[in-house]
Protein backbone atom coordinates (compact mmCIF):
# COMPACT_ATOMS: atom_id res chain seq x y z
CA UNK A 1 0.00 0.00 0.00
CA UNK A 2 2.63 2.48 0.96
CA UNK A 3 4.68 1.59 -2.18
CA UNK A 4 1.57 2.54 -4.52
CA UNK A 5 0.87 5.85 -2.90
CA UNK A 6 5.09 6.40 -3.14
CA UNK A 7 4.93 5.62 -6.94
CA UNK A 8 1.76 7.92 -7.08
CA UNK A 9 3.84 10.68 -5.78
CA UNK A 10 6.62 10.20 -8.45
CA UNK A 11 4.41 10.42 -10.91
CA UNK A 12 3.04 13.51 -9.63
CA UNK A 13 5.79 15.17 -9.03
CA UNK A 14 6.94 13.71 -12.60
CA UNK A 15 3.88 15.41 -13.71
CA UNK A 16 4.32 18.87 -12.10
CA UNK A 17 8.18 19.09 -13.29
CA UNK A 18 6.92 18.16 -17.11
CA UNK A 19 4.14 20.97 -16.46
CA UNK A 20 6.96 23.50 -15.25
CA UNK A 21 9.22 22.86 -17.97
CA UNK A 22 6.67 23.36 -20.61
CA UNK A 23 5.34 26.77 -19.04
CA UNK A 24 9.02 28.11 -18.49
CA UNK A 25 9.36 26.97 -22.32
CA UNK A 26 6.35 28.77 -23.24
CA UNK A 27 7.53 32.17 -21.12
CA UNK A 28 11.67 32.02 -22.59
CA UNK A 29 9.52 31.76 -26.47
CA UNK A 30 7.43 34.73 -24.93
CA UNK A 31 9.96 37.41 -23.57
CA UNK A 32 12.49 36.43 -26.51
CA UNK A 33 10.24 38.13 -28.87
CA UNK A 34 12.11 39.24 -31.51
CA UNK A 35 12.64 43.07 -30.88
CA UNK A 36 13.78 43.45 -35.26
CA UNK A 37 11.61 42.35 -37.86
CA UNK A 38 10.31 39.28 -37.79
CA UNK A 39 12.15 36.60 -40.06
CA UNK A 40 9.37 36.61 -43.13
CA UNK A 41 11.31 34.29 -45.08
CA UNK A 42 12.11 32.29 -42.74
CA UNK A 43 8.36 31.98 -41.84
CA UNK A 44 7.63 31.92 -45.21
CA UNK A 45 9.02 28.85 -45.15
CA UNK A 46 7.83 27.20 -42.42
CA UNK A 47 4.61 28.20 -43.55
CA UNK A 48 5.59 25.78 -46.70
CA UNK A 49 6.78 23.01 -44.33
CA UNK A 50 4.01 22.76 -41.93
CA UNK A 51 1.24 23.87 -44.14
CA UNK A 52 1.86 23.10 -47.24
CA UNK A 53 3.32 19.89 -46.75
CA UNK A 54 0.26 18.78 -44.30
CA UNK A 55 -2.39 20.12 -46.75
CA UNK A 56 -2.75 16.51 -48.58
CA UNK A 57 -3.55 14.49 -45.21
CA UNK A 58 -6.19 17.38 -44.44
CA UNK A 59 -7.74 17.05 -47.79
CA UNK A 60 -8.21 13.54 -47.84
CA UNK A 61 -9.19 12.96 -44.41
CA UNK A 62 -12.05 15.92 -45.15
CA UNK A 63 -13.08 14.35 -48.17
CA UNK A 64 -13.89 10.59 -46.04
CA UNK A 65 -15.12 12.19 -43.01
CA UNK A 66 -17.58 14.52 -45.17
CA UNK A 67 -18.77 11.48 -47.30
CA UNK A 68 -19.30 9.69 -44.08
CA UNK A 69 -21.09 12.15 -41.96
CA UNK A 70 -23.55 12.77 -44.70
CA UNK A 71 -23.99 9.02 -45.42
CA UNK A 72 -24.36 8.31 -41.50
CA UNK A 73 -26.96 11.91 -41.63
CA UNK A 74 -28.80 10.60 -44.87
CA UNK A 75 -29.67 7.66 -43.57
CA UNK A 76 -30.79 8.90 -40.26
CA UNK A 77 -32.63 11.98 -42.02
CA UNK A 78 -34.70 9.19 -44.66
CA UNK A 79 -36.13 8.02 -41.70
CA UNK A 80 -37.78 11.31 -40.58
CA UNK A 81 -38.39 12.73 -44.41
CA UNK A 82 -35.84 15.22 -44.43
CA UNK A 83 -33.74 14.21 -46.99
CA UNK A 84 -33.03 18.20 -47.86
CA UNK A 85 -31.47 18.74 -44.47
CA UNK A 86 -28.66 17.38 -45.04
CA UNK A 87 -26.51 20.29 -46.16
CA UNK A 88 -27.41 22.06 -43.24
CA UNK A 89 -26.72 19.01 -40.98
CA UNK A 90 -23.33 18.44 -42.73
CA UNK A 91 -22.31 21.95 -42.88
CA UNK A 92 -23.18 22.49 -39.35
CA UNK A 93 -21.30 19.41 -37.95
CA UNK A 94 -18.23 20.28 -39.60
CA UNK A 95 -17.97 23.61 -39.57
CA UNK A 96 -18.88 23.97 -35.82
CA UNK A 97 -17.53 20.70 -34.28
CA UNK A 98 -15.49 18.17 -36.59
CA UNK A 99 -13.14 21.07 -38.84
CA UNK A 100 -11.04 22.54 -36.06
CA UNK A 101 -10.74 19.86 -34.04
CA UNK A 102 -9.74 16.74 -36.64
CA UNK A 103 -7.64 19.46 -38.44
CA UNK A 104 -5.70 20.13 -35.29
CA UNK A 105 -5.22 17.04 -35.01
CA UNK A 106 -3.86 15.92 -38.37
CA UNK A 107 -1.89 19.24 -37.80
CA UNK A 108 0.06 18.70 -34.58
CA UNK A 109 0.54 15.05 -35.75
CA UNK A 110 2.24 15.25 -39.05
CA UNK A 111 3.71 18.80 -38.39
CA UNK A 112 4.41 18.72 -34.87
CA UNK A 113 5.83 15.68 -34.91
CA UNK A 114 8.01 16.59 -37.95
CA UNK A 115 9.09 20.06 -36.14
CA UNK A 116 9.90 17.72 -32.86
CA UNK A 117 12.02 15.59 -34.95
CA UNK A 118 13.90 18.45 -36.08
CA UNK A 119 14.79 20.01 -33.44
CA UNK A 120 15.41 16.98 -31.61
CA UNK A 121 17.74 16.54 -34.24
CA UNK A 122 19.62 19.87 -33.91
CA UNK A 123 19.70 19.28 -30.17
CA UNK A 124 21.64 16.07 -30.56
CA UNK A 125 23.99 17.59 -33.44
CA UNK A 126 24.68 20.00 -30.75
CA UNK A 127 23.18 23.04 -33.74
CA UNK A 128 21.48 24.60 -30.38
CA UNK A 129 24.35 25.31 -28.30
CA UNK A 130 26.17 26.27 -31.71
CA UNK A 131 23.56 28.96 -32.12
CA UNK A 132 24.34 29.70 -27.99
CA UNK A 133 27.99 29.97 -28.61
CA UNK A 134 27.58 32.57 -31.72
CA UNK A 135 25.13 35.09 -29.33
CA UNK A 136 21.90 33.70 -31.90
CA UNK A 137 18.63 33.24 -29.69
CA UNK A 138 17.77 29.81 -30.93
CA UNK A 139 14.09 30.76 -29.23
CA UNK A 140 14.37 33.53 -31.88
CA UNK A 141 15.87 31.70 -34.88
CA UNK A 142 14.45 28.47 -34.31
CA UNK A 143 11.14 28.01 -32.67
CA UNK A 144 9.73 31.84 -32.87
CA UNK A 145 9.00 31.34 -37.05
CA UNK A 146 7.85 27.95 -36.12
CA UNK A 147 5.04 29.47 -34.09
CA UNK A 148 4.24 32.23 -35.97
CA UNK A 149 3.55 29.92 -39.03
CA UNK A 150 1.51 27.41 -37.00
CA UNK A 151 -0.46 30.40 -36.06
CA UNK A 152 -0.58 31.50 -39.69
CA UNK A 153 -1.39 27.63 -40.98
CA UNK A 154 -3.63 26.70 -38.69
CA UNK A 155 -6.94 28.33 -39.28
CA UNK A 156 -6.28 28.56 -42.99
CA UNK A 157 -6.13 23.97 -42.83
CA UNK A 158 -9.20 24.57 -40.60
CA UNK A 159 -11.08 26.36 -43.25
CA UNK A 160 -9.78 24.59 -46.27
CA UNK A 161 -10.81 20.92 -44.13
CA UNK A 162 -14.64 22.47 -43.75
CA UNK A 163 -14.76 23.34 -47.35
CA UNK A 164 -13.75 19.60 -48.62
CA UNK A 165 -15.88 18.06 -46.06
CA UNK A 166 -19.13 19.87 -46.88
CA UNK A 167 -18.25 20.24 -50.81
CA UNK A 168 -18.27 15.62 -50.67
CA UNK A 169 -21.71 15.61 -49.45
CA UNK A 170 -23.79 12.97 -51.08
CA UNK A 171 -26.95 14.39 -53.06
CA UNK A 172 -30.15 12.73 -52.26
CA UNK A 173 -30.38 11.20 -55.83
CA UNK A 174 -27.83 8.26 -54.96
CA UNK A 175 -29.22 5.10 -53.71
CA UNK A 176 -27.16 3.14 -50.61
Amino acid sequence: MVKMIAEIGKHSIDVTMDLGRMLFFWLKLLISWPKRLFQWAEIVHQIYYIGVLSLIIIVMSAAFIGMVVSLQGFNTLERFGAETQLGSLVALSVFRELGPVISALLFAGRAGSSVAAEIGLMQVTEQIDSMEMMAVNPMVRVMFPRLVAGIIVLPCLSIIFSYIAMLLKISKKLSF
